[in-house]
């Protein structure tokens, strides 16, 4: 019984530094395999489908990065006054007022920095997604829609975070959709433009006309 034993834990620490083994060169290989995107993996349509300039089909398969960069009251946290039609707006300039504008933005950017991480687009290429689509609105580069302009640095214009995120899945093989929801003056009536019933970038006014 004890040769029996014996015999079996050393089967099982055979077994252990082989597993262990085993699982560092798949992580390795895991790693090698994310190279990340080139010109040739951009795509173009043909017809209705999408190749990248290889020729091969690609077919998007993605999820939504909502609540991060643009502010809809069913995907944030946010309590707003009973009534009143949702908008970011409202968000923004209720920080501000409290807090001053610096505080706000420093809020806001708290906000962004944790809610999409390198950890999640990790996830969502261990799922088998290959595309993003990434909401964003006019306040992610004005401090208002009076065209106060949030500069980086340098004082250009502060396109970090899409650069940001189109540098993440390029490198882990992932397509982005930037999508303009909420264009400075609004584009439509819904909430989720940033401001409901004020579609003003289409009035054909002055103010339209700006915007």
């Amino acid at each position: 019984m004890k040769t029996f034993r014996k015999a079996l834990s050393v089967l099982l620490c055979i077994l252990t530094v082989f597993s262990c083994t085993a699982f560092a060169f798949a992580a390795e290989a895991q790693t090698a395999d994310v190279t990340g995107f080139t010109d040739e993996d951009y795509l173009v349509v043909k017809g209705r489908k999408m190749y990248n300039k290889k020729g091969e089909h690609i077919q998007l398969k993605g999820v939504n990065l909502g609540a991060w960069l643009t502010r809809e009251d069913w995907l944030c946290p946010d309590h707003v006054p009973e009534g009143t039609q949702y908008d970011g707006e409202y968000i923004y300039d209720t920080l501000e007022e409290r807090f001053g504008r610096e505080k706000a933005y420093e809020l806001f950017n708290t906000y962004m920095d944790n809610w999409i991480t390198e950890y999640d687009f990790d996830h969502i290429k261990a799922m088998g997604f290959n595309c993003v689509r990434v909401p964003f609105w006019f306040r992610n580069f004005y401090y208002d829609d009076k065209g106060t302009q949030i500069p980086d640095e340098n004082g250009e214009w502060d396109f970090s975070r899409l650069e940001w995120v189109v540098e993440e899945c390029s490198e882990r093989g992932l397509y982005v959709i930037l999508d303009m929801h909420g264009a400075v003056g609004y584009h439509s009536d819904a909430p989720h433009s940033g401001k409901g019933h004020s579609c003003g970038y289409y009035e054909d006014t002055e103010q339209g006309e700006r915007y």
